[in-house]
């Protein structure tokens, strides 16, 4: 539009009559006379009514995709902190409804990543350990084969909620998850699978999960005997690199599933 505009404005420039016209109509407006307009004083140096507006529509423009950056990135995190609000009530509910296991389900080395909430079977599944499988880089081949089974098998005994949603829900292109840990397990989980439970008798897994977004961290904890969760927002140094970045982000959410630990 502004190129467009200014186009217009040289083209017409260079007609002297058009240039006559304009300023006889802002002399109509003033107490000055056109004549001060078209000639000045000598020392008099100023702008045109177009290329004012030009100016201004430029500066509006540039405020406007600043404004639209920032705000969006917000509306995002809002946005994501909201679902996984709505999805943890949601889960402790149906499992008591259900009588059965009900799990967030979230896949962490997809792009966009994805997480999902799904069903047991019936109340009788009981969910295997998998303690013996938490360290990958101490398990043999076959032991890593045996897990790759396990959670196989563990994933085709839970279907998903369509009563909640119909698709896989995605993870905002701007926002990543950087780890996910539960008291059901020991480890923080940064790639592969995780999965936070909810059981029919009310209670569900103390979890905790932390995002990075640009310039921005937060992290959502599920308290395992109440529906609300707890949230904290961290800000980042944005005058670092990406790879700076990156590699504070890392260490602070190891810091922040250390200190959760703890508590």
């Amino acid at each position: 539009m502004v190129i467009t505009f200014y186009k217009a404005y040289i083209q017409h420039k260079r007609s002297t009559k058009f240039r006559q016209k304009v300023l006889k109509d802002i002399s109509m407006s003033t107490s000055l006379p056109t004549s001060e307009f078209i000639h000045g004083s000598p020392s008099a140096s100023g702008f045109s009514l177009i290329e004012i507006l030009v100016a201004l529509t430029l500066v509006g423009v540039i405020i406007y995709s600043i404004d639209f950056s920032l705000t969006g990135n917000s509306d995002d995190i809002e946005s994501c902190v909201n679902s996984f609000e709505r999805a943890s009530r949601f889960a402790s509910h149906e499992a008591i409804l259900r009588g059965a296991m009900v799990r967030l389900h979230l896949s962490l080395d997809k792009n966009p990543q994805e997480w999902v909430l799904e069903a047991a079977p019936d109340g009788d599944f009981i969910l295997p350990l998998f303690d013996k499988y938490e360290n990958d880089d101490k398990l043999s081949l076959e032991e890593k084969a045996q897990k790759d089974k396990l959670i196989k098998d563990v994933n085709n005994k839970f279907s998903k909620i369509s009563e909640f949603q119909e698709d896989v829900a995605t993870i905002p292109v701007n926002i990543k998850i950087l780890g996910v840990a539960t008291n059901a397990r020991s480890v923080f989980i940064q790639e592969g699978e995780a999965a936070i439970y909810f059981y029919p008798n009310g209670e569900r897994d103390a979890a905790l999960m932390v995002f990075a977004s640009p310039g921005e961290m937060f992290s959502l904890m599920i308290d395992p005997f109440t529906d609300g969760l707890r949230k904290e927002f961290l800000s980042l140094d944005k005058k670092k690199s990406e790879d700076l970045q990156i590699d504070e982000m890392e260490s602070k959410a190891k810091e922040i599933y250390e200190k959760w630990v703890k508590n």
